[in-house]
């Protein structure tokens, strides 16, 4: 397995998936990921993860981010009262592409859960996402980031 996945808590059989950087939380290229626990909310994605909760359906998270900063993440999903049952990080030594990477994540994520809709900001992503006949949502607004950076 190329990735690690921590307190998984599930507790529905449906599940909506979200990334973390630019989906849950603001991604600041200048900032590194030693304060990722200090980024900004995307309040609009936030809020959603928490209505999907109260309509009783499990949070997952599932993001590039190595597992190493494991820690950091859950730090930060607890500061915004998100309830997340899973949390899927690439392993540290992992040298896999990022939508390698998501393809194994939402590949073990429907053992267990029916997903019914995954966001992420990289069209790679999202297109194993549809790949997989899971519902797919790119959220908008790092379009130039990933046209440069390619699938990493």
């Amino acid at each position: 397995m190329t990735f690690r996945r921590t307190g998984f808590k599930p507790t529905s059989r449906y599940c909506f998936v979200f990334d973390m950087d630019d989906v849950l939380c603001h991604y600041d290229p200048e900032v590194t990921l030693r304060d990722a626990h200090t980024f900004e909310p995307k309040t609009e994605y936030v809020e959603l993860a928490k209505m999907a909760k109260r309509d009783g359906c499990d949070i997952v998270v599932a993001t590039a981010r190595k597992s190493f900063h494991q820690w950091k993440t859950w730090r930060w999903l607890e500061a915004q009262g998100l309830e997340v049952s899973a949390a899927y990080h690439r392993n540290s030594d992992s040298t896999q592409s990022s939508s390698d990477a998501k393809r194994e994540m939402l590949t073990d994520i429907m053992k267990t859960w029916e997903i019914i809709t995954f966001f992420d900001d990289s069209p790679f992503n999202v297109a194993v996402a549809r790949d997989l006949g899971i519902d797919a949502i790119e959220v908008e607004g790092n379009e130039e980031f990933w046209a440069q950076r390619g699938d990493t």
